[in-house]
């Protein structure tokens, strides 16, 4: 089974690279394919520190937008539907995978027809066997091609805010099972992130606006301007996402 991502080359110093390569190990071990899209630069610098990895160049990315060259979530969405399994996965490149059975067996099992999703394990060091489990965000998914070619289109990208809650709200607005893995497969070390409020509102608006649902007074909001009633349907949608996902989701528990 494939795993698509998008390995970020960042400074050595700061760790990225490390705590990417123990994922990407971690992958590798448990049985996965790994295919990361990236932009052509991003390619050049990555191929030789990954020489397990397959890498696929991208036309396009959101840099513009981010200030970072961030794939698409459309792009991981094609890279799914053309691949050669029926079930494929799209998950952060630092999400180091855990697991006693065969996981790539276990995943596809569970995923075919829909979408499978969970919460990772915030941990401080690789050889931690206790964390904290994060559970704002998600940060792997595994659907079948079915599911995956039915996605409509979006400006929504890996590594920005709002992508994580899209997999999910679109596939059980699609009448697609979206099933959420109680068991922790998903283990990942701590490090800083932050991104503006106004990325924030700005992500919210695109998978708003993309999704063609009605999220009352939140869809009302200017999403380009971060004043008072952008910071105020960033507070509602954050009050209303979590809920609204597990609600429209069948909790699983797994052979993992």
């Amino acid at each position: 089974m494939k795993i698509f991502t998008s390995i970020a080359p960042r400074d050595k110093s700061a760790g990225e690279v490390d705590r990417q390569q123990l994922a990407i190990e971690s992958w590798l071990k448990a049985g996965f394919e790994p295919v990361s899209l990236n932009c052509k630069e991003e390619c050049r610098l990555l191929i030789d520190r990954f020489p397990e990895v397959e890498f696929r160049e991208v036309s396009r990315d959101a840099r513009v937008v981010t200030g970072k060259p961030l794939i698409y979530v459309d792009d991981f969405l094609d890279a799914v539907v053309t691949a050669d399994k029926a079930v494929s996965g799209i998950v952060n490149s630092d999400i180091i995978f855990r697991s006693k059975t065969d996981l790539p067996a276990e995943l596809s099992r569970i995923a075919t027809g829909g979408l499978v999703y969970g919460c990772r394990l915030d941990i401080n060091s690789a050889a931690d066997t206790q964390g904290r489990i994060y559970d704002i965000g998600f940060d792997f998914f595994f659907l079948d091609q079915a599911t995956a070619s039915m996605y409509p289109p979006s400006k929504l990208c890996m590594g920005a805010p709002m992508w994580d809650y899209w997999m999910p709200l679109i596939c059980s607005k699609l009448k697609r099972p979206s099933r959420f893995l109680r068991n922790i497969i998903a283990w990942h070390v701590v490090h800083e992130q932050a991104w503006s409020q106004q990325i924030n509102l700005h992500m919210l608006g695109e998978l708003v606006q993309s999704s063609k649902m009605n999220f009352g007074a939140i869809s009302k909001c200017d999403f380009d301007s971060l004043n008072q009633q952008g910071v105020e349907a960033l507070q509602e949608f954050a009050q209303f996402i979590l809920p609204y996902l597990y609600q429209n989701s069948q909790m699983i528990e797994a052979d993992v």
